[in-house]
């Protein structure tokens, strides 16, 4: 009776810790997000891009657990009958003691619309926030004309 309690003990340590190591849960490495809406404005930079008319957008997002990511934002706007602004992103973002810090590198595509191919031009941005708040900035060095140099603070709550 003893050798078959023993045994009994032994055997359901080993099925116990087996489901334990069974029930763990895997982040997996790569995780993907998406948005789309309608909104009654869209603005950029505090300049309607849609002559104070409303707008379809939408957003695609592909992370990376180490904290990089690709971003592909698109909205409609009233730079031509069919305008398409598209923004293409590859960034890195953490949060490291309750501060959470976002950088990376932004294209705007405006291929389809009046301004076309000529208006497409690169930004590089970058935020810090704590608990909720954050301050950022964008630069370019070739805004829209390819020879201004536009730099933007903002923040957020």
């Amino acid at each position: 009776m003893k050798t078959t309690i023993l045994g009994m003990a032994v055997a359901s340590m080993f099925v116990t810790s087996g489901l334990a190591s069974a029930s763990e849960v895997h982040e997996p490495m790569f995780t993907t997000s998406g948005q789309f809406g309608f909104v009654s404005d869209y603005r950029s930079k505090g300049i309607s891009q849609t002559n104070e008319n409303a707008a379809i957008q939408g957003n695609f997002r592909i992370s990376h657990d180490t904290g990089i990511y690709l971003n592909n934002w698109g909205s409609s706007t009233a730079m031509a009958a069919n305008g398409i602004e598209l923004q293409h992103s590859v960034g890195w973002e953490t949060s490291i003691q309750h501060i959470d810090v976002d950088a990376g590198m932004r294209f705007y595509n405006y291929d389809g619309t009046d301004i076309g191919a000529a208006g497409n031009y690169n930004e590089f941005y970058g935020s810090i926030g704590v608990w909720g708040v954050s301050v950022g900035a964008d630069w370019t060095s070739n805004y829209k004309d390819g020879d201004t140099n536009v730099f933007y603070l903002g923040a957020g709550a």
